[in-house]
């Protein structure tokens, strides 16, 4: 049997967009599913007030030489609306617009008797290929938590993930926020100077830093970097290194744990803004509790100073973090702490006043009814596993990826699945999604993927699947080193799986995962099993 395609890729995110393009100019025939009415994943939903991205330019970006002499970032983080027009421009050089189905979603897709992948769609059409790769990333499906009440309020409710692109009215406006991650807070630190009230509901307190350095005299050295030169030069570092970014790792016993040199430097990066604090510090920050307490009370004298009332920076900025600093992803926001000075702004700490219920007027926590008018829930989003999960993937013998992934995830490589040959998928569970920069982990994903799909073409091999045992040594090797690092000891939403029990994640950097993953690729394909086409199946 013939398939209709090649390959169907699904999103069209930074992962969908580039794997689609880099296979097309090599001769497959591809289609994208999104179910968006247009490019750019995430960045096509994140449009609420302060929405911006969180790694710099110009790593930030598909890293493609020539796609980038073409444009230049006004900034080194970006808003939202800028990286949204990015996307067109990358389309109007790329127009991989014209390969994607827009505002479609896949019902369901299966590996069938043929080898190949049968793909349901939601306006009732079924489209075959021979590989099917999933590109929806971690942070496709929002996150509601279960509130009594939560149908019954009269004003208005929004999600961060799923802003009006028309807007919402909030000045003057009653408004409360509850969650207080990387959405929260870019949210909070914009709209406090226009509302006529803001309240916070947050349940754990969040490490936030500056995204701009403190003010300096002359000009921002950063912004020589935002042209095509500086481009070309942060495509070739980029992985080279732990995160993707100009940061790497400093030698834990060049400077002794409890030393004042320490706080010196962990001061002059916090100055310095960004994500240096935590992926330009001491390597030992993430293994010994001792060095990353230091790290904490270093950002806490920093941190707590912008805040003028005690009780607020008690719950904002605790003497003892419920967590280690730097295990769940930090926010880089200029202006949040500063936001709590303003008389209209006040903080919920709901591990100590429960919040219990959403009423037609507000929201009751503890003994307190506060009253408002707009109510925004900037609580993230589902486990990592459920934007892949959603699609409904059955493998080979009728297998579920949902029954697969009931216990634990397992996967060979962050790209692959034993029992469902020719899935690849990319950004998703046990690859390099946590300290690490999206674009650099795509293009080494995508990458492995073209090479390898080339590979099995010219030897005419039709189909493959990671071996069990491969996978086992894959997770084996996950597990080890999460256990052995302080990331096992905080409950981090990334690692969080569809059973809501913790997933080790990888963790040990860009760097490594690229050598890892090159090693595995065309001729030898090392963990794969690679099976002859039958005659009637050969592309």
């Amino acid at each position: 049997m013939t398939p209709d395609f090649d390959a169907i890729v699904v999103g069209a995110g930074f992962a969908g967009i580039r794997t689609l393009y880099l296979l097309r100019e090599n001769g497959f025939n591809v289609r994208g599913i999104e179910r968006y009415n247009g490019l750019g994943g995430v960045w096509h939903a994140n449009s609420y007030p302060g929405a911006r991205c969180d790694s710099p330019q110009p790593f930030y970006q598909i890293q493609d030489e020539k796609l980038a002499s073409g444009w230049t970032f006004s900034e080194r983080f970006p808003e939202y609306s800028e990286i949204r027009e990015y996307f067109k421009y990358v389309d109007s050089q790329w127009f991989v617009s014209k390969d994607f189905d827009f505002e479609t979603t896949v019902v369901q897709a299966s590996f069938t008797e043929d080898s190949l992948w049968s793909v349901s769609l939601s306006d009732g059409r079924r489209l075959t290929a021979r590989w099917f790769i999933p590109a929806v990333g971690i942070a496709s499906l929002q996150s509601f938590p279960e509130i009594k009440g939560i149908d019954q309020f009269q004003g208005e409710m929004f999600h961060t993930g799923s802003w009006p692109i028309s807007g919402v009215p909030l000045k003057d406006k009653r408004v409360a926020i509850i969650g207080t991650g990387a959405s929260g807070a870019q949210m909070i630190a914009r709209i406090a100077p226009e509302v006529k009230s803001l309240t916070v509901y947050q349940r754990t307190p969040v490490v936030v830093i500056p995204v701009s350095p403190e003010p300096e005299k002359g000009s921002n050295p950063h912004l020589s970097s935002l042209t095509p030169e500086g481009s070309r030069a942060a495509f070739e570092r980029s992985p080279k290194s732990f995160s993707g970014l100009d940061f790497s790792f400093k030698d834990p016993e060049s400077v002794a744990i409890g030393s004042p040199l320490r706080d010196i430097q962990n001061e002059n990066l916090y100055k310095q803004g960004s994500l240096g604090l935590i992926w330009g510090n001491f390597s030992d920050v993430f293994a010994n509790r001792e060095a990353n307490e230091q790290l904490y009370l270093s950002w806490a004298k920093s941190a707590g100073a912008k805040i003028r009332d005690p009780i607020k920076r008690s719950i904002l900025v605790p003497s003892k973090l419920s967590y280690p600093i730097g295990v769940k992803r930090a926010c880089f926001v200029d202006n949040y702490y500063e936001s709590f000075n303003r008389p209209n702004v006040d903080v919920v700490d709901i591990r100590k006043e429960k919040l219990t219920e959403i009423t037609k007027e507000g929201i009751q926590s503890g003994s307190t009814h506060r009253e408002f008018d707009i109510i925004v829930f900037a609580t993230g989003f589902q486990s990592l596993s459920a934007g892949i999960t959603k699609l409904n993937i059955t493998g080979k013998n009728g297998l579920r990826l949902t029954d697969a992934w009931k216990d634990r995830i397992s996967s060979y490589l962050g790209l692959s699945v034993p029992g469902f040959p020719n899935m690849f998928y990319l950004f998703g569970p046990q690859g390099p999604t946590v300290k690490v920069n999206v674009p650099t982990t795509v293009e080494c994903q995508a990458q492995w993927i073209l090479s390898t799909l080339k590979g099995l073409r010219e030897s005419k091999i039709d189909c493959c699947e990671a071996t069990p045992s491969a996978a086992q040594g894959w997770v084996n090797r996950l597990t080890q080193r999460w256990n052995d690092s302080l990331y096992a000891k905080a409950d981090v939403w990334e690692a969080r799986s569809s059973s809501n029990q913790s997933e080790p994640l990888w963790i040990e950097g860009i760097q490594k995962y690229n050598e890892i993953i090159r090693q595995c690729r065309a001729p030898e394909f090392r963990g794969f099993v690679k099976l002859q086409p039958k005659p009637a199946a050969r592309l």
